[in-house]
């Protein structure tokens, strides 16, 4: 694998000896395709979803029978939110594999779970993770949210907090300009001391001006226009 994946995954099973084998078949998996891993365990599908508000994962191996909430109640009310996480179900019994394709599972996992059957189950899911559109997460007011990277116009600096221009309606950000700028990273130029333009969005560059999809008309400091059209070339 070329260059080093980020991979976010979560076990979620409540026998403590199940996620620490699975903890190891995992570390495993990621650095033996040169992967740098951010792995979360919980003991309950509650502490899961508590803590999925703030951090995210790409893929979940998730129990199926557990507590109060099984893993079928908990990959449905995922699903409510989100289609992207892999859900990768870890059982001792077949019961429930009708009702695990109905919330798109990836795949189902027998107990115990052999390394190569999970090897290659990781490795479907993060094939389907890479084709997919990037994201980012953006910290709002009253909690995050998710944003496709290529529904962004433009973002401005608006009194204290960033206002984001998307396809899907207008956002205020908390967090500063430069700190998105990086997060963002490449097809983002910042055109003025106030804006970051998306040049995969930008119609065209006027004198001291970009022209983006949605018709605002961006400033262009004249000092960075070369710049500005360097950019547009290699977004296009």
């Amino acid at each position: 694998m070329n260059g080093l994946m980020v991979v976010s995954i979560a076990i979620c099973d409540d026998e403590n000896t199940e996620r620490e084998y699975l903890q190891q078949l995992v570390t495993y998996w990621a650095k033996s395709r040169n992967i740098r891993l951010k792995l979360q365990l919980y003991p309950s599908a509650e502490a899961f979803l508590f803590a999925y508000v703030e951090t995210p994962v790409d893929i979940v191996l998730l129990d199926i029978r557990m507590g109060a909430m099984n893993g079928i109640n908990l990959a449905k009310h995922l699903r409510q939110k989100e289609n992207r996480v892999q859900i990768v179900f870890i059982t001792g019994l077949p019961d429930y594999i009708a009702e695990g394709y109905e919330v798109s599972a990836l795949h189902f996992l027998i107990k115990p779970v052999s390394n190569k059957k999970l090897d290659d189950v990781l490795d479907r899911a993060i094939k389907l993770i890479s084709r997919e559109e990037p994201m980012i997460l953006l910290p709002l007011k009253d909690g995050k949210q998710r944003m496709p990277i290529s529904s962004i116009y433009f973002v401005e600096a608006f009194s204290h907090d960033l206002l984001m221009h998307t396809d899907q309606g207008n956002l205020f950000i908390k967090m500063s300009m430069n700190e998105l700028e990086k997060a963002l990273g490449e097809g983002f130029f910042r055109c003025h001391r106030s804006y970051l333009a998306n040049m995969r969005r930008v119609r065209k560059i006027v004198k001291n001006s970009l022209e983006m999809d949605n018709g605002s008309i961006l400033p262009l400091s004249r000092k960075l226009a070369a710049s500005a059209m360097d950019a547009f070339l290699k977004s296009h």
